[in-house]
Formats: C-alpha cells, structure tokens, sequence
C-alpha cells in the first residue's frame, strides 16, 4: 500500500480488532495461545471416551444478508456473533477432527449442517 492503514481501509469491526491487537503484549499472547492448547486438552480428553460426536453447528437457520453488519454498530455485531457462533468456535480453535453433514433442508431450501467430530488418533 505504501501507506499506514487506515479507518478507512476496512470495516469498523476488522479495524476495531486491528486496533485492540495492537494493545496485546508477546505475554499475553502466549498465554492466550496456551489457554486454547489447555482447552485441546480438555476437550480431547474428553473425545477419549466416544467415537463420534453428532453435534449442531449453528444454533439457529442462517439470518438474513446483512444481520451481521461489520459496518454498523460494533457492540450490536459482537453480541450477534457471540451468540449465533456460540458452538463451533472451539472446536475450530482446536482443530477437532470434523466433518460437516447436511442432514436436514429449511423450509427456504438452505442446509442445516451438522457437524461430526471424532477423537484424534493415537500417534504411531
């Protein structure tokens, strides 16, 4: 760009993470890094005692085309995705084995998927 980004360059909520990133110290980075390997942990543990996990992806059909407006109100956005992505997101942070399924259509003709995790394999 040969240029600083700016305000301008992006959405409100993307400029708003850029921005809080910033603030982040190599400490508390790490610490969150490590934070999301303790919950692997856990949730592998966990994994340990079934062969597949049939689960929802999403707690809701898919909302209508602008219900998540990056422009808008950012505190509106956040409390949007915080509880619409409220099942997933763990599982994509660390790196559940997973495969979605569609096995159901809405009445609106979308999918509904649903995702089936595994546990990891023993290492050889």
């Amino acid at each position: 760009m040969g240029r600083a980004p700016d305000v301008k360059d992006v959405e409100a909520v993307t400029w708003l993470v850029f921005d809080r990133g910033l603030t982040i110290t190599g400490v508390a980075y790490v610490e969150a890094i490590a934070a999301i390997h303790a919950a692997g942990r856990k949730l592998a543990t966990f994994l340990k005692r079934y062969d597949v996990i049939l689960s929802a992806t999403l707690p809701a059909p898919p909302p209508k085309l602008g219900y998540f407006d990056m422009n808008g109100d950012v505190e509106v956005f956040n409390k949007r995705v915080t509880e619409y992505l409220s099942i997933t997101p763990l599982h994509n942070a660390v790196g559940t084995l997973a495969v979605r399924v569609t096995l159901h259509w809405t009445a609106e003709g979308l999918p509904e998927f649903t995702p089936l995790s595994v546990r990891r394999p023993p290492h050889a």
